[in-house]
């Protein structure tokens, strides 16, 4: 049966809300037959890794996730989420770095090009949310996807969904965080693109309608009027969930997207208390937990570490963590949380793979 719905997936000119309504009445070898059997071809871009026969393909692909330690979720799996499964065209195939709960999952989503301001509010938002028992979505992007990411990843547990192969680490500045999730026992990646396959513009364009649609709530918190945000908040009005908006500042152009939905009657939202308000749960936050005092509770018996690391990249001119860890000997899962938080703080920022110091620890 999986292989049948796998070869669906990767045929040419068959897609998966055409081939869903045959599910109730067919089996998936009987779709398979309906959608042209023999006559199908597998889809461009996965036919240099796999070939043009799809159940061909489909065995490749099968055989490959296995060796590679990934799970592949079919439309009609019991694991496959709930949520997803009722939007306009849901993908037939899911590949999982594991199987995970997809309950209360809840999207936040933003620019590449975020601020430190609307960080720290995409941080400290994924962080209470998953520490209150919600699972996190974003995209795996850089900026406020990165960190929705490492908020959820700090409280609780994050989703991310990806535009290419469950193999493709994209961005290369996100490594860490494909590390953590990889290592935590109740995160996840998830994408609907077989191995092997890079991210391209019109598979990052559909993933998006995954990221919404795995959740009833998905947040902007900083989207310019043409961001990719902007089409994952559509995406949740056409799936009919619920959207809310960080306002930021209405004469920035990187903000001119959170002002058009607030303007379509997009919930704004100013505080985590506005967020479980619009969610409909009667719970408030004192202010000490909805401050970013994370970066100091468990931060303050660290902070030797801290000034090494500062040290190691300022005297010694190493900017990555493998060379940093052997310089001071240090775990590197260790030197990954502080320069994660440094970076939050403002003290460091990524370039690639690269970490630098802000200009103004030099003055």
């Amino acid at each position: 049966m999986i292989q049948h719905l796998l070869a669906l997936s990767i045929s040419a000119r068959v897609s998966g809300k055409r081939a869903g309504l045959f599910l109730k009445d067919y089996t998936p070898n009987e779709i398979f037959d309906l959608m042209g059997g023999n006559s199908l071809k597998t889809v461009v871009h996965a036919e240099p890794f796999y070939g043009s026969d799809p159940m061909t393909a489909a065995e490749k692909i099968i055989d490959l996730s296995d060796k590679l330690g990934f799970e592949i979720i079919s439309i009609l799996d019991e694991s496959y989420p709930t949520l997803l499964r009722e939007i306009d065209s849901p993908p037939i195939i899911l590949y999982c770095s594991r199987r995970t709960d997809f309950k209360d999952c809840f999207s936040i989503v933003g620019t590449r090009m975020s601020d430190r301001i609307s960080e720290k509010i995409a941080f400290t938002i994924a962080r209470l949310l998953s520490e209150s028992g919600y699972t996190i979505i974003s995209g795996l992007a850089a900026g406020i996807d990165r960190f929705a990411h490492l908020g959820a990843l700090k409280g609780g547990c994050t989703v991310g969904v990806m535009a290419g192969g469950i193999d493709q680490q994209y961005p290369p500045s996100n490594r860490d965080i494909y590390t953590m999730i990889r290592a935590s026992q109740s995160s996840a990646f998830i994408t609907e693109i077989p191995p092997f396959i890079k991210g391209q513009k019109w598979s990052f364009v559909r993933r998006n309608r995954i990221i919404s649609g795995l959740s009833r709530w998905t947040l902007v918190v900083q989207a310019g009027d043409k961001s990719g945000a902007m089409i994952t908040a559509r995406c949740a009005l056409e799936q009919n969930r619920e959207v809310m908006v960080c306002p930021g500042n209405t004469f920035d152009q990187s903000y001119y997207g959170c002002a058009r939905l607030i303007r379509q009657g997009a919930a704004l939202i100013s505080s985590i208390d506005d967020v479980f308000e619009e969610m409909g749960i009667k719970k408030s936050m004192n202010n000490s937990q909805s401050e970013d005092l994370f970066l100091l509770s468990d931060r303050k018996s660290k902070i030797k570490e801290d000034h090494d690391i500062i040290s190691a990249i300022k005297n010694n001119n190493l900017n990555d963590i493998d060379s940093i860890s052997r310089l001071l000997n240090m775990k590197i899962s260790d030197i990954a949380e502080a320069v994660t938080l440094l970076e939050i703080q403002g003290e460091l920022h990524r370039e690639g793979n690269k970490i630098f110091l802000n200009k103004k620890l030099f003055i």
